[in-house]
């Protein structure tokens, strides 16, 4: 299994088929053999039905994870990633606010040995923003951003570390979401953190991204959240329980 891809999903019916389309068609083209895992949230307004009645050509494989309850995006994350098999692992945020083909950017930085762990990025000069966030979006990313870096050791030279488009050698991946205990927005930081705890590399790579405006995070309903999230990211972290070094 060459790539699995990881779509993780909360109410996202009227997008869902597109994805999963978009997916498939990547693998048929790039992948001798991938899989789609679509980490499904508790949606409840027919996500899994779509997914399920989606056409998939030969040689793809569609897994559905269902778990009852809404358990956060860092969980339906952690269980994907879990459930992979594929040599590289990635996660796509539903959408398509990025085309699959920029992960072959990525996946070259992992197998040419430059790192273990391939972040898109839509910071970089070579990123293309064919939607920006708008104003307030902005301003609130701006906000997260500075309260991560004051609370956690999140490595300076990173310039985007919630874009939702990441590739990962599919070990680590599997290795490192069993040690995560984030449940929602902080997954994927988590992840980073522990990454550079145990000596793995990330690079990043420039990515054509568009904003999706249909985004469910939101600064009034998010931001305690997050904050909380964030502290107890730190503090696992920080525990001599947690089993790393």
């Amino acid at each position: 299994m060459d790539l699995s891809i990881i779509i993780p999903t909360y109410n996202e019916a009227r997008k869902i088929r597109r994805d999963i389309t978009a997916a498939a068609d990547f693998l048929v083209a790039h992948m001798k053999a991938g899989e789609i895992i679509l980490a499904d949230d508790g949606s409840r307004d027919g996500t899994v039905h779509e997914a399920q009645e989606t056409p998939l050509p030969p040689g793809v494989t569609l897994r559905i994870l269902h778990p009852a309850g809404h358990r956060g995006k860092g969980f339906a994350l952690r269980s994907g990633i879990a459930a992979s098999q594929g040599e590289h692992v990635m996660f796509a945020d539903s959408g398509l606010t990025t085309p699959y083909e920029n992960v072959l950017r990525g996946l070259a930085l992992i197998r040419t040995g430059q790192c273990e762990l391939a972040h898109g990025s839509r910071m970089l000069p070579d990123s293309i923003v064919r939607i920006p966030q708008h104003h307030d979006r902005k301003i609130s990313s701006a906000l997260f951003r500075l309260t991560l870096r004051l609370v956690l050791p999140v490595p300076g030279e990173l310039t985007d570390t919630q874009c939702g488009f990441k590739v990962y050698r599919g070990n680590v991946a599997r290795m490192l979401a069993r040690e995560c205990v984030a449940d929602g927005f902080l997954f994927d930081v988590e992840m980073l953190l522990r990454a550079v705890r145990h000596g793995y590399r990330v690079r990043e790579f420039p990515i054509e991204w568009s904003c999706d405006r249909d985004s469910r995070i939101t600064f009034r309903r998010s931001s305690w959240p997050i904050l909380q999230e964030i502290f107890a990211v730190r503090r696992a972290l920080a525990s001599p329980s947690d089993g790393k070094p």
